[in-house]
């Protein structure tokens, strides 16, 4: 997921950088989330569920509107799970 050449990569970086709960909860080294771990997210499932949200596929890139919209759409996501607004 450093490969930065690869947008969806990217976008899910700056997704675990910016939008609440991701900043601070996200797994960024691993693609599982070991069973002490005080994370809630990994990279790579911010990854793969945000190219399933824009239906694009793994070389695919982003619009800045596409990217508008994810974080739109996480940030809302947040607002209606009680245990995301908790952490």
């Amino acid at each position: 997921l450093y490969d930065h050449r690869d947008e969806s990569s990217e976008l899910a970086r700056e997704l675990a950088a910016k939008v609440k709960p991701f900043i601070g909860m996200t797994e960024m080294e691993k693609s599982n989330i070991s069973p002490k771990s005080n994370k809630l997210f990994t990279l790579s499932s911010i990854k793969q569920s945000t190219r399933a949200l824009l239906s694009k596929g793994p070389k695919d890139g982003f619009t800045e509107e596409e990217k508008q919209l994810a974080s739109e759409f996480w940030e809302e996501v947040t607002r209606h799970i009680k245990d995301w607004q908790m952490v």
